[in-house]
């Protein structure tokens, strides 16, 4: 795996983007933000495992891209 980070710092990151991907989305209550925090480090942490090598911002980019299309459908 990757150790050129800190996961600390990694999910401090997504939780940052995750929080900015819920108020574009129009949703204001944060019960769900460990939850979807949780979810994306966890795939973020599982495609460096296959490849050490990826980018890690692109890699939180890919999952919240993906995140914030299901949350705006939800709000709707």
């Amino acid at each position: 795996m990757n150790e050129c980070f800190n996961r600390d710092a990694l999910q401090m990151n997504i939780a940052g983007r995750v929080m900015m991907s819920m108020t574009r989305c129009r949703i204001a209550g944060m019960e769900h933000l460990s939850t979807y925090v949780a979810a994306v480090l966890e795939a973020v942490l599982r495609r460096l495992e296959d490849d050490p090598t990826q980018a890690v911002d692109r890699l939180i980019d890919e999952q919240l891209v993906f995140l914030e299309r299901s949350l705006c459908e939800r709000a709707e």
